[in-house]
C-alpha cells in the first residue's frame, strides 16, 4: 500500500531539480500528458509514492523530455539493473564485402561483449565479419559460413586460420611461414583435399585478418 506522502529519494529529487531548471515552462501535468498518462500521474508519484518506481519506458521518455540522463530517475535497484544491462549492450561489428572492403552502408552484426571478451581483448573496432565463399577449408569452414576476423592480427609467426587474398585464393586458409626463406614465403594449406596446398611470397598475399570465430546455419 502506498504511503500518504512519498519519502524524498534520489529519482524524485532529480525530477524536481530538472523541473526547476525549466523555470516554469514545464509542469507535472504537461509531462504526465506527454507520457501518455493521466494528468495526476507524476504528481501522485512525487507526493503519494504511486507508482513506487517509474517503469523503464516511462523513465526513458521522461528523461528525454527533461533533457537529463535517465540514470538520474532510477532507484538504487533500477540503477544497478540498468548499469548491468548497459554493460551487456551488443557491440555492432561490420560485415565486409566479398573482396574485403567495407560497403558504403555496412550491415552490422550484434555481438555480446561477454562473448567477445572470451575471444579477444578490446577494443573491438578492429573486428569485422565476412562470408566464406568456398569449401577450401571444409569441413572446418564451409561455404556460407560467417567468420569473425581480427583485422589487426596478421602475424604469421603464430600459425592459424586467416582470411587471405592472393588472386588465386580469396577466403580462409591455414597459413604458416615457410622457414627463414628470403624473401619470406608462406605455406598456404587447405582443409579440403580437393584444394591444393601451395607456397607464395608473403609480399603477394593480402591478409584480411586472423579468424577468431564462425557462425553456420543449421540445415
Amino acid at each position: 500500500m502506498a504511503s500518504d506522502r512519498a519519502k524524498p529519494d534520489r529519482p524524485r529529487e532529480a525530477l524536481l531539480r530538472a523541473l526547476n531548471r525549466h523555470e516554469g515552462n514545464l509542469n507535472l501535468k504537461q509531462l504526465s500528458r506527454a507520457l501518455g498518462r493521466n494528468d495526476a500521474y507524476l504528481h501522485q508519484y512525487l507526493t503519494r509514492g504511486s507508482p513506487r518506481q517509474l517503469p523503464e519506458t516511462v523513465r526513458a521518455h521522461l528523461a528525454l523530455l527533461l533533457g537529463i540522463d535517465q540514470r538520474e530517475l532510477c532507484s538504487a535497484q533500477q540503477l544497478h539493473l540498468y548499469d548491468q544491462r548497459k554493460s551487456n549492450d551488443f557491440i555492432l561489428i561490420p560485415v565486409l564485402q566479398p573482396d574485403g572492403s567495407l560497403p558504403e552502408k555496412p550491415v552490422l552484426w550484434p555481438f555480446s561483449p561477454v562473448m567477445l571478451a572470451r575471444l579477444t581483448a578490446p577494443p573491438y573496432d578492429r573486428l569485422a565479419c565476412i562470408r566464406v565463399e568456398s569449401n577450401a577449408m571444409a569441413p572446418q569452414l564451409n561455404e556460407g559460413d560467417i567468420v569473425l576476423l581480427d583485422r589487426e592480427d596478421t602475424d604469421l609467426g603464430k600459425p592459424g586460420l586467416f582470411f587471405m587474398d592472393d588472386t588465386i585464393t580469396r577466403g580462409p586458409k591455414r597459413l604458416e611461414l615457410a622457414g627463414d626463406s628470403s624473401p619470406p614465403m608462406v605455406r598456404i594449406l587447405s582443409g579440403n583435399s580437393l584444394y591444393a596446398n601451395y607456397r607464395r611470397p608473403l609480399s603477394e598475399i593480402r591478409l584480411l585478418g586472423r579468424i577468431l570465430w564462425y557462425a553456420r546455419q543449421i540445415e
